[in-house]
């Protein structure tokens, strides 16, 4: 008799190769994993009808049922935090989620919401490899972030979806100084900013340095919640799939991830090698800064709030846990 397969989930949050991680996956010829959704069918977030995390994981026990359980069914990066671990477990499913040194994530997490939601939204022509040099050197150099980080106090209640641009909308509208929103507008009024964030045939962009000097705090505050919560909420590390290995280790990928999907399923040298023998996907640069760089090429500003969180959050068990460097610190 054949092993019975079961559902997976894999909790995480952006720039974490989850785009990446579904495609390999659904690259076995008995895998199907879907990405950033929240219902049946599989739209993105937003489209169609949002179901709950329980109703999505019985979903996914339904299609490994309407296939008589040739295929198994799982997802990643949709329900945050430890929102899917319940669900997914009560129906013997797998549930994992990735880590990622912090330092990389908030790296990589900054640029891409910068990017896609401020230079291009408002076709403000910057590379998206040049937005950390633009960062360093210029915008954030010399600002002060730890007033824009007390608008994000560090939280113990679960975590929910977040949307940066409606964060820093709430945080503007309803605890800014007038001082901040006058620099982000022509004119004074609050409703008007919020009608400028709210429109996107817009032409006049917020501030660009306030608009991340309240991104950035934001974002970490948010990130390292997730990480403290999935780090607490499991109860071992095998829980936890290091994107480092997991993206560049064939024996990593066999002997631990695998393990978090459908360990009753073969996993071939053919189907390792057509994963790690193909084209990198996301890359913006030729090669990709370490942690230690990162870290030396941030001004002051950006590490003192890094810090703040990272130790609210007590980031550093999470680190030595997964023997994650952070000794230049």
């Amino acid at each position: 008799m054949e092993p019975k397969l079961s559902p997976f989930y894999i909790s995480t949050r952006g720039s974490s190769a989850s785009e990446w991680l579904a495609k390999m996956l659904s690259r076995h010829p008995q895998v199907v994993c879907f990405r950033s959704t929240r219902g049946f069918p599989p739209y993105d977030p937003g489209v169609g009808p949002q179901m709950s995390a329980d109703a999505f994981v019985e979903g996914l026990s339904e299609c490994i049922r309407a296939t008589h359980g040739e295929k198994t069914f799982g997802s990643v990066h949709g329900y945050h935090g430890v929102l899917a671990k319940e669900p997914c477990e009560k129906r013997g499913g797998i549930f994992s989620y990735i880590i990622r040194h912090p330092v990389s994530r908030i790296h990589s997490v900054f640029i891409f919401y910068l990017y896609e939601d401020y230079y291009k939204r408002f076709g403000i022509p910057v590379a998206n490899k040049d937005v950390h040099d633009r960062v360093c050197s210029s915008i954030l150099a010399d600002s002060d972030l730890m007033r824009y980080a007390e608008l994000f106090e560090p939280e113990t209640s679960q975590v929910s979806h977040f949307d940066p641009l409606k964060t820093i909308k709430r945080f503007t509208r309803k605890v800014l100084p007038d001082f901040v929103i006058n620099s982000l507008i022509k004119q004074t009024t609050k409703g008007k900013y919020v009608a400028v964030l709210n429109t996107s045939e817009t032409k006049d962009a917020p501030d660009e340095r306030l608009h991340a000097s309240i991104l950035f705090p934001a974002l970490i505050n948010q990130f390292f919640r997730y990480d403290s919560e999935l780090f607490k909420g499991c109860s071992t590390l095998s829980y936890g799939i290091k994107m480092e290995e997991m993206v560049k280790s064939c024996e990593y990928f066999k002997n631990h991830l695998w393990q978090r999907i459908a360990p009753q399923l073969d996993v071939t040298d053919t189907y390792l090698e057509s994963i790690f023998s193909g084209p990198r996907f996301n890359v913006h640069r030729e090669r990709a800064l370490s942690p230690d760089e990162i870290w030396r090429s941030w001004p002051a500003g950006m590490k003192e709030v890094f810090l703040k969180y990272f130790e609210c959050y007590n980031l550093s068990a999470v680190c030595n846990a997964f023997d994650y460097d952070i000794s230049f610190l």
